[in-house]
C-alpha cells in the first residue's frame, strides 16, 4: 500500500492543472517584467511581442532549449 500511496503522489503533479500566470511569475517574470515588457538590449518583450508570432516554434523551445544570438523583436 505504501508503494501505491508514493507512486500516485509522484504523478499527482503531472495532472495537476498549471496556473499559467503564476509560472510566469515565478519563471519569467524577472528578466521579462511584470508585464512582459523587457528590458531594451537585455531582455526583450514579451508583450505584443511580434517575434513570438513569426517565430512559434522557436519561441516555444526557447524557455526549455535557451535561445542564442540576436534577435529582433517589434523592430
Amino acid at each position: 500500500m505504501r508503494r501505491f500511496v508514493l507512486f500516485f503522489s509522484l504523478l499527482l503533479p503531472l495532472h495537476a492543472d498549471p496556473d499559467g500566470a503564476a509560472i510566469y511569475q515565478r519563471s519569467c517574470s524577472m528578466c521579462h517584467g511584470l508585464e512582459g515588457q523587457g528590458v531594451a538590449g537585455v531582455f526583450p518583450p514579451l508583450a505584443k511581442s511580434d517575434f513570438l508570432v513569426k517565430h512559434r516554434d522557436l519561441a516555444l523551445k526557447a524557455p526549455m532549449e535557451g535561445l542564442s544570438g540576436e534577435i529582433q523583436v517589434n523592430g
